[in-house]
């Protein structure tokens, strides 16, 4: 009798431990299915903020970034556009107005890296004297009060990147 006993504590036991490895697949199937579904939807990414451009001869012009990046999972390109507007004389805010392209980079939930251009590629951005180039790059986090870090050229090939503090939101 004994042996009976435990032969069905066996069947039991092992009908148990199956019932609870399928039911086990079957609650994160659909966390799965999401998690999959939400990767192929596109990534937009919004952000802006303000900060002081520091030109090659030393002076100052407080400015405005904006952009929008956009990036398919399946196409892995990276679009959108920019602006800065130079709000550095208080009559005249807004006066100097540049924008473009993005055209190249990676971005992702966290983070972006992207490279964007004028909208004629001739214009200089007539921020500083001597006045800046694109292309322009732009570099961060995604979250509120983030440091983007905006890269441009001037006519000595110099590098000039600065700081901007502002909220950038990144969303599927």
């Amino acid at each position: 009798m004994e042996r009976g006993y435990k032969g069905k504590q066996q069947s039991e036991a092992i009908l148990l431990a199956t019932f609870l490895g399928i039911s086990l697949i079957l609650w994160n199937m659909p966390e799965h299915h999401l998690a999959n579904a939400q990767n192929n939807y596109p990534l937009l990414i919004h952000g802006g903020g303000r900060g002081t451009i520091v030109c090659v001869d030393g002076s100052t012009v407080q400015a405005d970034i904006s952009f929008i990046i956009s990036s398919s999972k399946n196409q892995g390109n990276v679009t959108g556009n920019w602006t800065i507007n130079d709000f550095s004389d208080p009559f005249l805010s807004g006066s100097v107005v540049t924008g473009g392209p993005i055209y190249g980079g990676n971005a992702n939930l966290l983070q972006y890296n992207v490279t964007g251009e004028t909208h004629n590629l001739k214009e200089k951005i007539r921020l500083c004297n001597p006045a800046l180039f694109a292309p322009i790059s732009m570099i961060g986090v995604c979250g509120h009060n983030v440091i983007i870090d905006v890269g441009l050229k001037t006519d000595e090939l110099f590098d000039v990147v600065n700081p901007f503090y502002g909220d950038v939101v990144c969303q599927r």
